[in-house]
């Protein structure tokens, strides 16, 4: 029913971006609502008017909750007080939060306007009541992320049992067909009997046949959300892991991620097995003892009983191959991930034959772990059949035995006995099998463990702070960090960069430039000390509210495979064409495109393969055109550029940097320094000089002077003074 038929008000898309900010504030939402989610929401409301506009605020409200992980209900006619806080959406004119109803009988609001006491609703106001979602604890596991996800839906291992129970009991028409043919239609004679027999027998088949056939498909689907829910939660984690705690091999990383195949597989087969597979031995054991009595059914017992220790036998030694033929696997799966990559400088070195040998021995052990595990596997399933065979025969001879000596079976009563002994044993069977996935999933669940171990963005910070206004000034205090394979930490004691100050950072190859980047970028965190972004922290600002904030260029430009246009607007949804021209006019992307019948739509390789260095750069740029941050933090932007295209570039980059925004630039290139106004000078041990970009030049012009005439008059270098280094004197501040 369509309750909207009021004009909406223009600042209809103004209102629900309020109601998102209040409602992240009321719900203490994780992340809060970025700027990225506020322009989704105006989008919403984008060319419509009248009615439409108003369905889309109706539907907008879904979205909302997406964002802030909220739950909200079916829109009612009439306010409860058992909903609130609610939202209530008048038709043109907005959104209202009702959070209370006074003693008088009046609603208690609040609007983009401000506080508001409603006693009477104006006709078509709608209402919908809102919940936090249930959200996994900070602190999580990947056992209990499959544990969450197997909770969502239970009905469809309820289905499916009872599917394989019904098709089980029809598995009797089988025997019992047998038994009354072999008792009554041979001794007697009785064809009419056989006729219903056989066509009874014939429905039960294929009624079974139907009940499978539903039983498997209700699995699949099962199947195919646990699969879409698990791997959305492992990829959604390992983004959010923050980048100083990825491993140094991330082709084995990859192949680690992609461990949450053999989990969910275990797990789908073990609850299969145990709610339809393995007690159904216990049932058709009792109907052995129904038709053959117990000194029959004891044979089968017995068999089972000793294929299940013979299956559980192999269970170590099939768990220690898998576990290592897993950590072998992962390991090539790295080497080729790592050879692709590097493919031309492995080509370039002549060192594919050392690259071959590595991937030769891994593929042997490879195989001779999956050797080991296909005997074991094999040598167990041998083993049961045997035991199974064995006790078929046991089962004839007992039943014989009874025939002959005391009467008490028939020979239909043995022949069904002997059909349905198969059925025990069948899932004992299938235990080498699943003891396989076992050990499989084993592994894999540890190594996604460790990934959830991994620190992940504003760890330990369960409300990041969402500022809407913020300064762009940074302080640096006490700061230290090292990477793994860098054992020198960089440390600096002390650093302040004001609000629109245009700062350069120089140093030598190594001395950590592009660390103290990633630092201020808040993509890394210090060890120890703090980087303040206006006073806060920048580790303790949401990630999506950094990102908006903060604009960080690499060194090296990786582009992601799709398009252009892509590329250029990753993160940045709604960027409209005129603004995208803009861009790509200012940074000089347009040469590349001239004569590309795709334009924007030109096709994008993995990494940005089959585009130059320079390319790349001038593609990152445009895209740093496009987000207007408000801090630039550009790491050798053009270090592969030509002198026109960097040149053009400057300009570009020197129009877009607001007179309030922060710039700060690594770079070798004295040409990149007319960009700013304050020089840097950073060693491994911390700031060596630091002061207008005029005069830290001339003391290092003075500095290589003196050095060089320093070489001449002392070539063997005896008796030399040694360089100051950094921080083991004060910081010298050049004026």
């Amino acid at each position: 029913m369509d309750v909207f038929t009021k004009a909406p008000a223009p600042d209809f898309a103004d209102s629900i971006v309020w109601l998102g900010k209040r409602l992240a504030t009321v719900f203490e939402a994780s992340g809060g609502l970025t700027y990225r989610d506020a322009r989704k929401l105006r989008a919403q409301f984008a060319d419509k008017e009248g009615a439409d506009a108003n369905r889309a605020a109706a539907k907008s409200i879904q979205l909302l909750c997406q964002m802030l992980n909220l739950k909200a209900s079916r829109w009612r006619q009439a306010p409860r007080k058992c909903d609130l806080p609610f939202v209530a959406l008048i038709p043109g004119e907005g959104y209202r939060f009702v959070y209370d109803l006074s003693g008088e009988g009046l609603w208690l609001t609040e609007g983009a306007e401000g506080r508001e006491r409603i006693e009477a609703w104006p006709q078509g106001t709608v209402f919908s009541a809102l919940e936090r979602r249930q959200q996994l604890p900070r602190e999580k596991t990947a056992r209990g992320v499959f544990e969450d996800i197997m909770a969502v839906d239970k009905s469809w291992i309820v289905f499916a049992s009872l599917a394989s129970t019904i098709a089980s009991v029809l598995v009797l028409a089988t025997s019992l067909y047998s038994m009354q043919v072999y008792d009554r239609v041979i001794g007697q004679g009785g064809v009419a009997t056989l006729i219903v027999l056989t066509i009874g027998a014939m429905i039960a088949v294929l009624i079974e046949l139907c009940l499978k056939l539903a039983r498997s498909a209700i699995v699949d689907r099962a199947l195919r959300r646990i699969d879409i829910d698990a791997a959305r939660n492992i990829f959604q984690r390992m983004l959010a892991t923050r980048l100083d705690q990825y491993p140094r091999s991330l082709g084995t990383f990859a192949a680690q991620v992609r461990g949450y195949e053999a989990v969910r597989a275990f797990i789908i087969a073990r609850k299969l097995y145990l709610f339809t597979d393995a007690p159904f031995a216990l049932f058709f054991l009792g109907v052995i003892f129904l038709i053959g009595g117990p000194a029959v059914a004891a044979v089968p017992l017995v068999a089972f009983i000793i294929a299940l220790s013979v299956g559980l036998g192999f269970r170590r030694a099939i768990e220690a191959h898998s576990s290592r033929e897993d950590m072998v696997g992962n390991q090539r799966h790295g080497l080729l991930v790592e050879a692709i990559q590097g493919a031309e400088f492995l080509k370039a070195t002549g060192g594919s034959w050392q690259a071959r040998q590595r991937w030769d021995y891994l593929s042997r052990c490879t195989a001779e772990e999956m050797t080991q595990i296909k005997h074991l596997n094999e040598t167990a399933s041998y083993a049961s059949g045997v035991i199974q065979q064995i006790s078929y025969i046991g089962l004839v001879a007992t039943g014989a035995y009874l025939a002959v000596t005391s009467n008490s079976l028939t020979v239909g009563s043995i022949i069904a006995c002997s059909i349905v002994s198969g059925r025990v044993l069948m899932p004992v069977n299938a235990i080498p099998g699943l003891l396989v996935q076992w050990a499989h999933a084993k592994v894999a669940l540890r190594n996604l463990d460790r990934l959830y171990e991994l620190a992940e963005e504003n760890d330990g910070v369960d409300s990041p702070l969402v500022p809407e206004v913020i300064r762009s000034r940074f302080e640096v205090a006490n700061l230290e960090f090292s990477w793994v394979t860098q054992p020198t930490p960089l440390e600096v004691k002390s650093l302040e960069i004001g609000e629109g100050e245009r700062v350069a950072i120089l140093g030598a190859v190594g001395c950590g430039k592009s660390t103290l980047l990633k630092l201020m970028a808040g993509l890394i965190k210090p060890e120890r000390g703090h980087v303040l972004l206006d006073g806060l922290d920048v580790q303790h600002i949401s990630a999506e509210r950094r990102s908006e904030l903060i604009g960080y260029l690499p060194q090296q430009i990786r582009l992601v495979s799709g398009t252009l246009r892509e590329n250029l607007t990753m993160g940045l949804p709604y960027v409209d064409d005129e603004a995208l021209a803009d861009a790509i006019r200012a940074s000089g992307l347009a040469s590349l495109l001239a004569g590309r019948s795709e334009g924007v739509q030109m096709p994008i390789s993995e990494g940005g393969e089959g585009l130059s260095g320079g390319q790349r750069q001038i593609v990152g740029l445009t895209r740093m055109l496009l987000a207007k941050p408000r801090v630039w933090l550009l790491d050798e932007p053009t270090s592969a550029m030509d002198d026109a295209t960097e040149e053009q570039c400057l300009r570009a980059v020197r129009d877009a940097v607001a007179p309030t925004d922060t710039l700060v630039l690594v770079t070798h290139k004295i040409r990149l320094l007319s960009l700013v106004d304050r020089v840097i000078v950073l060693t491994p041990q911390g700031i060596a000089l630091d002061g207008p970009r005029d005069a830290v030049l001339e003391r290092l012009r003075q500095g290589a002077s003196a050095a060089q005439q320093s070489a001449q008059g002392n070539p063997t270098g005896q008796n030399r003074p040694a360089a100051p280094t950094g921080n083991a004197r004060p910081v010298e501040t050049v004026s």
